[in-house]
């Protein structure tokens, strides 16, 4: 396939005829080649709707369009080195405007061999064009109508089905009772006086075994018969050493480290023995290794090794595979059929009428027609459902179900079901382009949405100027593409949810290995990957992803990297193994054009060194992304990179501060130094004005390091951790945070002491260390306590006249007035805050009750303050933690809102969490006449409360309807009767 040219050569009309693009074409001497080149590109555009319908048939057409998107990629080359240039002069006089650079670049007389070097390719260019232009022409394409508009309209009339998200659970299992009863049947009464037993389930791709094996995994029954449960997808290789290191991981939840084949066996037996387990195996193949008499790597050996379990434990095996069945039972296999008519129609309704009968009489009889095509499988049905869920035109249903791709039979040994590739066909350009781009990653990657629509942004798939000329933000825009995909069957959820940095629930995805194998077989010659690297030619590679420590029986590592390394015009490169190899250096040395590259987990030291010598050479990086690896410094040369807009540091634990110069990252939009305790910040940040991930600020008081940085970053996204605030001079400085302008910030923590210096932080951060920071207010917490919980003020810098205390007091006060924050917040911490009053956007109930999305709030280490705000007024505040506060004395009617306004007070409260505050004694009821005794009115929905270190406090109010926990030594934990 060879459909993704429109994608291609829109964004490169668009950019020449950019104004920037006609000044520099008259200043260059181009202008005429540059006209040119746009010209035939818009003559070519306008028939490329009917090649692409034209070349599903024809071979002719499809090597058309493949020499049509190389030279397309070779002019965006050309004028990324033209852009490139220009900012590496223009980043040392940021003032001046960038055509006044231009020109000053191109009139130098130190330019003119380059000046000449791009002539010269532009004319290259040109000729290839004018090749292609006639070929164009002697296959009499049709001008086509297909416009850009029309694949805008066809992707709002899925926009507006939306929120009606994907096939739930109930509907997925539509026909499978009776499969599961007997599975279940299995694990609950057969063979429990044996020590192992398996059972397979055997049928083809799509028919739903995985949604079976799900079905009775999440089974209460089987949660209270079986410890543990362990869930491992196999995919196509059987190699033992995986599988267990997969096993142990599952039950452990954390990564097992490279180790010997014996130390994992015996890992192994230490956490499943004598205990009675279930153990699904999904998705087992056969290569040779599962059946192999080598009795120390074969299933043998693994089933010798599950044998240590307690008696009665089970292993569930899925398969496509009859043979794998027989080799791994030790009972009949369970062969799934595919489903009955009348199943396959329900889903098939789910997806296109959201009910169970269309709303016509013509969707009914045509939409039975096209689910008698589906064979039975699920998948397909699921995929055509959601695909005619968009189609409200009797003509199309009729061309959907007259399709010539019924008939298309296998091609080069590969099955692609006809109904996923219907369902491709019928998606806009950009989503095709940013479906295959998936295929670089391998089966039963998991995919997080917002990593991905990351990479789809960095790569050009999504224009930064909105979407059908909207404003909307790229990252929206790929939100939307993405859960296009996802209701069209592209991409499932596992059902698996793991928690972010800050408390944000990540959900996890996945493709069914037949979508995916639909990704690879659709993927034109620029994307090269695993099963690819053999017999495409590299010379065409745009996009590679490779596993350099995996197994590669089809080329030795040698071989591989050789070809690689004659990809020279290669965009992307992708690891999607944790291993180092130093050959990497060897391979970047030889990519001039790379765009984005994806090197985690790097360990080696000495690789890393050297890669730091090369990464900077690479001037056309736009992602960086070396996250959880073990990098100490990063090289100044890396500011030169004024293409990268995503620098990903996050978790490098060794790292301790950032380039000096990184003022000069100009297009830099995210900066990822999550759980990166640096030093300082780098000088003049506030010239980043794309910046929108910042996790953390640490202010400085020399000029450049100033919280006035942040004046300019308004459009900084999701979270941001301030700390340093003591160093804030007074309130007028506070104000150019300008913190209530940055309406995109969901999560904002507020610290006034930061100073590593004297702190006891490691060079290295473990994995489980990482994972303790389950949201922004425990991420503050994790930091007060790694810079030093015993107050780490030190004597500050002498002055000329120091204020007195009350003046001290009066500023400190003024700096947190001016700190509002933006009104659409989720989440606030406050850290180790020495004002004597909280801020008037706290305190004045008509200003608190503005923040009406606050649903988490922390006063840590607060050590002035007597009184509390009327906190009871946030409408949708859920978990409350007070902590640290020696100066509060009592909780009264202020904490409640003081009976104004009316209302429910703490109306979503579910948690309050109050400890460390040794002088609290009172704690005065709600006197509100009308008070409801039974506590309806005040925190209806309060689930727990934890009181601790509150020594002096001996009575609490009536409505928390508390008794203690006495199973709790240390401290006095309370627990709320009736919690809803």
């Amino acid at each position: 396939m060879a459909d993704l040219a429109l994608t291609i050569l829109q964004p490169l009309i668009e950019r020449l005829s950019s104004k920037i693009w006609r000044q520099l074409g008259l200043l260059c001497g181009l202008k005429g080649d540059l006209d040119n080149l746009k010209r035939t590109l818009e003559d070519i555009n306008v028939v490329l709707y009917s090649a692409e319908q034209r070349a599903k048939t024809a071979d002719r057409v499809r090597r058309w369009l493949w020499e049509l998107k190389d030279v397309a990629y070779d002019v965006d080359d050309v004028l990324d080195d033209v852009q490139v240039e220009v900012l590496r002069r223009s980043s040392s006089s940021s003032n001046r405007p960038i055509t006044a650079e231009v020109h000053d670049f191109f009139s130098s007389k130190n330019q003119i061999g380059f000046r000449f070097k791009i002539a010269k390719k532009i004319k290259e260019i040109n000729a290839r064009l004018n090749d292609i232009e006639e070929k164009k022409n002697r296959f009499n394409f049709p001008v086509s109508s297909y416009s850009e508009v029309s694949v805008t309209m066809e992707v709002t009339s899925s926009r507006e089905r939306e929120t009606f998200s994907h096939i739930s659970e109930k509907e997925e299992f539509y026909g499978r009772d009776d499969d599961k009863k007997e599975v279940m049947t299995f694990l609950l009464e057969k063979d429990n006086d044996k020590q192992l037993s398996v059972l397979p389930i055997v049928g083809l791709g799509g028919v739903g075994k995985t949604t079976v094996a799900k079905m009775v995994f999440n089974d209460e029954r089987i949660e209270r018969q079986f410890e543990p449960l362990i869930w491992v997808c196999v995919l196509e290789n059987f190699k033992l050493s995986k599988v267990i290191k997969k096993i142990i991981h599952n039950v452990k939840q954390k990564t097992y480290p490279r180790s010997e084949h014996e130390n994992m066996q015996r890992e192994l037996v230490k956490i499943i023995g004598g205990k009675r387990f279930l153990l699904v195996l999904d998705d087992v193949w056969d290569d040779g290794d599962l059946s192999r008499a080598d009795q120390d790597l074969g299933w043998e050996a693994l089933k010798s090794l599950l044998s240590c379990g307690g008696s009665g434990s089970k292993v569930i095996v899925t398969t496509r595979d009859h043979e794998v069945a027989r080799i791994t039972g030790t009972l009949n296999s369970h062969e799934l059929k595919s489903l009955e008519f009348e199943d396959c129609w329900n889903l098939f309704c789910e997806g296109a009428f959201e009910k169970k009968s269309p709303s016509a009489s013509w969707k009914e009889a045509i939409g039975k027609q096209i689910v008698q095509k589906c064979g039975g499988l699920p998948l397909a049905a699921k995929s055509l459902g959601a695909l005619m869920g968009s189609k409200q035109v009797e003509n199309d249903w009729v061309a959907i179900r007259d399709s010539e791709i019924w008939k298309i039979k296998e091609e080069d040994g590969v099955h692609i079901l006809p109904e996923l590739r219907l369902s491709y066909l019928h998606l806009p350009f950009h989503l095709k382009q940013c479906f295959v781009y998936c295929s670089l990653f391998p089966k039963d990657y998991v995919f997080v949405m917002e990593e991905l629509i990351e990479l789809w942004i960095t790569e050009g798939f999504i224009s930064s100027a909105g979407d059908a000329g909207s404003q909307m933000h790229p990252k929206d825009i790929g939100s939307r593409y993405f859960r296009i995909l996802l209701r069209q069957s592209f991409f499932q959820e596992t059902g698996l949810i793991r928690w972010g940095e800050y408390g944000e629930e990540i959900v996890e995805y996945t493709m069914h290995d037949l979508v995916h194998d639909l990704a690879c077989f659709i993927a034109g010659p620029e994307f090269a990957f695993q099963g690819k690297l053999k017999r495409e030619e590299p010379e065409k590679w745009r996009y590679l992803s490779i596993d350099l420590g995996g197994h590669l029986p089809e080329l030795e590592g040698g071989e591989k990297i050789n070809k690689i390394s004659k990809a020279r015009k290669l965009r992307s490169l992708i690891s999607v193994s944790p291993k180092s190899e130093a050959c990497y250096v060897e391979i970047l040395s030889g990519l001039p054009y790379l765009r984005v590259l994806h090197l985690q987990k790097l360990k080696d030291k000495e690789l890393i060194t050297a890669l730091q010598n090369t990464i900077p050479r690479l001037k056309h990086l736009r992602l960086l992304d070396l996250s959880n690896s073990l990098i100490g410094t990063l090289p100044e040369a890396i500011t030169n990179l004024h293409n990268l807009q995503v620098l990903n540091l996050s978790y490098c634990g060794a790292l301790r501060k950032l380039p000096r110069d990184m003022s000069k990252l100009t297009n830099l939009r995210i900066l990822g130094i999550d759980e990166v305790r640096i030093y300082a910040m780098p000088s003049c940040l506030g010239r980043l004005s794309k910046l929108e991930k910042l996790p953390m600020f640490i202010i400085g008081r020399e000029p450049g390091r100033t919280i006035a940085e942040l004046q300019q970053l308004n459009m900084l996204r999701g979270d941001l951790t301030i700390l340093g605030l003591a160093k804030v001079k007074d309130a007028e400085e506070a104000k150019m945070a300008n913190l209530i302008a940055k309406t995109s910030l969901r999560r904002l923590g507020l610290g006034w002491e930061y100073d590593l210096s004297n702190s006891n932080v490691s060079e290295s951060d473990s994995d489980e260390e990482r994972g303790k920071s389950g949201n922004i207010i425990d991420r503050m917490n994790s930091l007060v306590r790694s810079c030093g919980r015993a107050r780490f003020a030190r004597i500050k810098e002498e002055e000329e006249a120091a204020p007195s205390r009350t003046d001290e007091n009066t500023i400190k006060n003024h700096v947190l007035d001016s700190l509002q924050p933006p009104l659409y917040l989720e989440e606030l911490s406050m850290e180790s805050y020495d004002g004597t009053r909280f801020p008037s956007w706290m305190m004045r109930i008509e200003l608190l009750s503005r923040y009406e999305n606050l649903t988490r709030l922390c006063l840590g280490d607060i050590k002035r303050c007597k009184f509390l705000p009327p906190l009871g007024k946030l409408p949708r505040l859920k978990s409350l933690m007070i902590w640290g506060m020696p100066c509060l004395k009592q909780i009264g009617s202020e904490f409640y809102g003081d009976g104004r306004g009316g209302g429910v007070i703490f109306p979503s409260l579910v948690t309050l969490n109050i400890s460390g505050c040794p002088n609290l004694t009172d704690w005065k009821e709600w006197l509100e006449p009308d008070l409801d005794r039974n506590g309806s009115r005040i925190a209806p929905s309060l689930h727990t409360v934890k009181i601790s270190d509150c020594p002096n406090l001996t009575a609490l109010p009536e409505w928390l309807e508390l008794v203690p926990d006495m199973g709790t030594s240390g401290a006095t934990y309370y627990r709320r009767r009736n919690a809803v």
